[in-house]
Formats: C-alpha cells, sequence, structure tokens
C-alpha cells in the first residue's frame, strides 16, 4: 500500500445523534488482532466501496481513513466487528480523510450507504464462533444422562408401579433419550458447516473458503 494521502473527495458522514445505518460502529480488527477504532460510515463514490474507520478519541488523537472494501475479510454481527486483512501499519497508510471534506446528512461525492455490498471472502473465525455458540452439547449431554436414570428407575420400580406405569416411564426415557441423540446430530451438523478461517497461500492472501 502506497504512504497516506488525503481523499480529494468530499464524504457523507451520518448527522450528530442520527442511528446508525449497517455496520456503522461495528469495532474494527486489523489483521494483526488490535483494535483500531468504529466504523463511521461505508461509502461509495463512483461504484467504489469505501469503509470509513474513525480512530483515536477526539479531538486530541482523532482521524478518519478510508480502505476499500476489498481489504474487509470478515463481517462478524455476533461481535460487531469487521475484520481487515490489513495491518495496523498498513491502515496508518491509509487513504485520510479530511476533516475540511467531511458532510454530514447530505449529498457528496463520496455517498453513505446503508447496505454494505457482499463480502468475497466472508467466514468466521472458529475462536469467535465457538464462544458465540449455542450450548447444544451440554443440553444433549445432559438428556442422554437423565435418559439412562430414567431407564434405570423404570427397571428398579417396573414391579412396584405396575405394568401400565412402567410403560409410561420407559416411553418418557426413550423420549428423552431419542431428543438428546437429535440434539447431539444438530450440533454435529452446526459444526461441520460453519464455515472457517481459510488457509494462507505462499503469496500472504487467504484463499476464499470452499462452498
Amino acid at each position: 500500500m502506497e504512504a497516506s494521502r488525503d481523499a480529494p473527495w468530499s464524504y457523507e458522514l451520518p448527522p450528530g445523534g442520527s442511528g446508525a445505518w449497517g455496520i456503522e460502529e461495528y469495532t474494527v480488527e486489523t489483521a494483526d488482532g488490535e483494535r483500531v477504532g468504529t466504523v463511521a460510515a461505508v461509502l461509495d463514490r463512483d461504484g467504489d466501496v469505501f469503509v470509513a474507520i474513525e480512530r483515536g478519541v477526539p479531538p486530541a488523537a482523532h482521524d478518519l481513513r478510508a480502505v476499500e472494501w476489498d481489504h474487509v475479510l470478515a463481517l462478524d454481527p455476533g461481535e460487531l466487528a469487521v475484520r481487515l486483512d490489513l495491518t495496523a501499519d498498513e491502515l496508518e497508510r491509509a487513504l485520510r480523510l479530511a476533516p475540511d471534506k467531511k458532510v454530514e446528512g447530505a449529498p457528496a461525492e463520496a455517498r453513505r450507504i446503508d447496505r454494505p455490498p457482499p463480502l468475497l471472502r466472508e467466514m468466521i473465525s472458529p475462536d469467535r464462533t465457538v464462544a458465540r455458540e449455542r450450548p447444544l452439547v451440554p443440553i444433549a449431554i445432559g438428556l442422554v444422562v437423565v435418559h439412562f436414570f430414567l431407564v434405570l428407575i423404570a427397571v428398579i420400580l417396573g414391579d412396584q408401579v405396575g405394568a401400565v406405569s412402567s410403560v409410561v416411564m420407559f416411553a418418557v426415557a426413550i423420549a428423552v433419550g431419542v431428543a438428546g441423540l437429535v440434539l447431539l446430530v444438530r450440533a454435529y451438523r452446526d459444526r461441520s458447516t460453519r464455515r472457517r478461517t481459510p488457509r494462507t497461500p505462499a503469496g500472504g492472501r487467504p484463499e476464499p473458503p470452499s462452498r
């Protein structure tokens, strides 16, 4: 990436106090795992899409950088995060958005859009995904344990509670066991179909995940 320079065009930002659109206010993470700011807006300039990244705390250390959409590696709605394929040093050399080119809530050369384009390399990092996945496996294991416990009780108390009650207890035990197995299968399918971080080839650019 070339040395940083100021964008010559005006750009639109949301007016103060307005609600966020799309991925605005998402945390921005670099390829080296550093949180560097938040998304101020997604901008479209003649078909070229940029992410305007607000860094620092105004007014002391505050600036806006414009990063081409191609550098967005992943969107993580669960963590409200945007991941870039740039390092923090590379972001330092990204296009600057000059304060005097800012337009709030009015047309500009780079207009604010509410829906970012699709990602070419969309994936969720496994360590983030596992932390947010629903606890299907523990629930499934718990149901299986309850199933065996109910079967044991039905066997021990079978002669004392009568044939009908014994059949009911076995039916409940089977139903609980089936529910546990269904949840286990569902958890396995969820994990097997989840997108994983693509491998990085020799050239250093991540390969798109297989679909």
